[in-house]
């Protein structure tokens, strides 16, 4: 045992020592080219003959030929060492090794695999936090005028073992998020965000769809690579990012036949119309049909879902509308339609 851990060793050792000296040639070729190259460019700049052009360009390509065939030299030279070395420790292992020394052995690389693996995972999620998104913030209490979109926002992270992370394919805009760019919840965003996201800038955006492209340790109801839509509460960050991380109760998967433009329009609203028809009003699934329901304002986003929950429920819809929506409001299926300008 250890005449071949001596010979193994020794191998590595001529293998290390060789691929450090590539490397360090590598780098010095690499420096002496972008410096040529900048020397190049400046002088491309300075003269304004045609012809010197062309040999600087000429001298150009046949420096990086150059390069290239010391780099192709090299490789070819490190693969027919490389090809030895395994030849050799194939000759080694054809003597008798005992049992113990092979299950030494595997024990090493199941162990140094679970090491690389873990650096792995961790240097994932600090890519992901070295990385800058696009995102629609509100970056004061003002109004609309506080709204502007960035590309340097902080790159979302899992930090609870429920969490997802989700590239936002499609995100919709909703009455809400004007109120929040004029303070809306800011008091809870202030209390429950405290110490994790700061409250302002705000991200807008309430519901979007996308796909999942990260989860947490603990999530078993969606794997990596699920259509997936959902909606955040007001103080949390908004849907409107590149990336969003939100737990998993929050999502649901995306149906096929909904395109993720559909998908992402219908959560926030959705959860408002449900919760405004069965929880606060009288009107069930049970026993709205051949009731009067009268829905103020059927051309907003939770209008709209108001009128086709309840006439598929059976219910007769009188809704109040602007006139240029009525169209849409009988295409819907309302029943009686009244207008009123603002």
């Amino acid at each position: 045992m250890d005449e071949i851990s001596f010979r193994i060793s020794n191998h590595l050792e001529r293998l290390q020592v060789q691929t450090s000296l590539v490397i360090q040639q590598g780098q010095q070729w690499i420096s002496m080219f972008l410096t040529n190259c900048q020397r190049y460019i400046r002088e491309l700049y300075r003269d304004q003959h045609v012809q010197h052009i062309k040999d600087i360009i000429y001298n150009l390509i046949t420096y990086i030929q150059k390069c290239l065939e010391q780099l192709r030299f090299q490789y070819y030279s490190i693969h027919i060492n490389s090809v030895q070395f395994y030849r050799q420790l194939v000759t080694i292992f054809n003597n008798e090794v005992t049992r113990r020394e092979i299950i030494f052995c595997l024990a090493g690389i199941t162990i140094g695999t679970l090491i690389g693996y873990s650096i792995g995972r961790n240097w994932i999620y600090y890519s992901h936090h070295m990385h800058h998104i696009k995102a629609v913030i509100c970056h004061h209490y003002i109004g609309i005028e506080g709204v502007s979109m960035i590309d340097d926002a902080e790159m979302p992270m899992i930090k609870k073992n429920n969490d997802l992370l989700i590239q936002v394919k499609a995100a919709s805009v909703n009455v809400v998020d004007t109120k929040i760019c004029s303070g809306y919840s800011k008091a809870y965003r202030r209390l429950l965000n405290s110490g994790r996201h700061k409250e302002i800038p705000v991200i807008l955006g309430r519901d979007c769809s996308g796909i999942v492209i990260d989860i947490g340790q603990s999530v078993i109801n969606f794997d990596i690579g699920d259509e997936v839509f959902l909606a955040v509460p007001s103080w949390a960050p908004g849907t409107m990012a590149e990336y969003i991380v939100v737990p998993e109760t929050l999502v649901i998967k995306r149906p096929k036949r909904c395109t993720y433009e559909i998908a992402a329009s219908i959560p926030y609203s959705g959860c408002m119309a449900w919760d405004a028809l069965v929880n606060k009003s009288v009107i069930k699934e049970g026993n709205a049909k051949g009731q009067r329901v009268l829905i103020y304002g059927g051309n907003t986003p939770v209008g709209c879902i108001l009128i086709q929950l309840v006439k598929l429920w059976g219910g007769y819809v009188v809704t109040v509308s602007r006139q240029n929506a009525v169209p849409v409001m009988r295409a819907l299926g309302a029943d009686e339609i009244s207008l009123f300008n603002i």
